[in-house]
């Protein structure tokens, strides 16, 4: 009964101990409690402030500002030009607060868009980011071969044979006098921005010129004439006045050792000035006419 008795009060004892623990213990918990609130709070106040810090600088600094333009391949085009273009179309902000001219933000397609239509010269272009303030303009600018003119319009012809307006290209771009000028009186409709001549039909209309002046020294004015672009077909005038008939068919190598043949065997050179023609057109025949004549045939 005793020993019962002294059992039992071992167990008082120790549920005493265990409702009420020793106050060092308590303060030891209090303090453990306090460290760990307290690390949280400056984890996510080093979290927010990374956060902050992190979207200021991407979007709102200069770190990404565009400020460095780089223009490629720019032959005609002012590359000034362009870059004014792009700084004014990334000025200002969006929606009041997100500055345009942020590098995350810029619109390749938008500024090639812009760029294609206010210089109506570029062919092509591609623009890429150079990562954190760098714009890289890889561009290629249309080939002006001739001028065309035709119902009273003037149009660019590129080295693939399709017609722009030539208002539309900046004039000092395009001096009249570089380019040869095709006059068409057949009075075809011309299609902007479609194939209009072929290559191998402007090819030859330049090479003619070139080859009029390099191998028979006959000047020809700026101005040639075609009554037949689908057949091929160019009046050049020389500046003494009288015509040479050519065709693309025949080609210009043939037609200038036909003309040739006939100068020297046929007409004489010192008799230039008195024609009126002479017509390449016809393969293995020469036409020509003196002014008040009638027209003559060799072979």
């Amino acid at each position: 009964m005793f020993f019962f008795g002294k059992k039992s009060a071992r167990r008082t004892l120790a549920k005493s101990k265990m409702i009420n623990p020793p106050v060092g213990g308590a303060r030891r918990l209090a303090a453990q409690k306090s460290r760990i609130s307290s690390g949280k709070f400056f984890y996510w106040a080093a979290l927010l402030s990374f956060i902050g810090a992190t979207v200021y600088s991407l979007f709102f600094s200069q770190l990404l500002a565009v400020t460095v333009v780089e223009v490629q391949g720019a032959e005609k085009i002012n590359p000034k030009s362009i870059k004014a273009e792009i700084n004014l179309a990334l000025s200002g902000k969006y929606l009041n607060f997100l500055p345009k001219n942020n590098i995350l933000f810029t619109n390749q397609n938008k500024i090639n868009r812009l760029l294609a239509d206010r210089f109506k010269l570029i062919d092509n272009l591609e623009i890429k980011k150079k990562f954190p303030n760098s714009l890289i303009l890889s561009l290629i600018e249309k080939k002006p071969r001739l001028i065309l003119y035709s119902f009273g319009q003037d149009y660019i012809i590129d080295d693939k044979g399709i017609a722009y307006a030539k208002s539309d290209f900046e004039s000092e771009i395009f001096p009249e006098n570089e380019l040869v000028i095709l006059e068409d009186t057949s009075g075809r409709k011309i299609e902007e921005k479609s194939e209009v001549l072929s290559p191998d039909y402007i090819n030859f209309i330049l090479d003619s010129k070139v080859k009029l002046k390099k191998d028979l020294n006959f000047e020809i004015k700026p101005l040639i004439t075609t009554s037949s672009i689908a057949a091929g077909y160019i009046t050049a005038e020389t500046i003494d006045g009288w015509k040479i008939y050519l065709s693309k068919d025949i080609g210009v190598e043939k037609e200038m050792e036909m003309l040739k043949l006939v100068l020297d065997d046929k007409i004489g050179r010192e008799k230039t000035s008195e024609l009126e023609y002479i017509d390449l057109r016809t393969k293995n025949k020469i036409y020509y006419k003196f002014k008040n004549t009638e027209q003559k045939a060799g072979n």
